[in-house]
């Protein structure tokens, strides 16, 4: 997972991308916009996708680890209305949620 370090410098942990570098925050809460950004491959929940809202725009993290046995998740623009998200539930774990996360869900 890239993480903006506290000196404004992209972190990551390149032997196990899903652990949060200390002393970093994720990048979508920097993000100065003004574009909306979707992004995936950093997974913040199985269930639930990330919205950092920003004023005007937004990040959408939409990776929800159906990998790890969570959720496949599509951000869904209509046309003069707020995003949706659409899920689909994984159909079992096919790689193991806390081999990556040190055991945290």
């Amino acid at each position: 997972m890239l993480n903006g370090a506290d000196a404004g410098k992209m972190a990551s942990d390149h032997k196990n991308p899903l652990i949060d570098v200390p002393g970093s925050v994720p990048w979508a809460m920097r993000w100065q916009g003004p574009e909306n950004v979707i992004y995936g491959h950093a997974v913040h929940s199985r269930t639930e996708p990330r919205v950092d809202a920003h004023s005007g725009y937004a990040c959408y993290g939409i990776d929800t680890g159906c990998v790890f046995g969570g959720r496949l998740t599509a951000l869904v623009l209509p046309d003069g209305k707020p995003p949706e998200f659409a899920q689909v539930q994984a159909k079992r774990e096919y790689y193991p949620w806390g081999a990556n996360r040190g055991g945290n869900d």
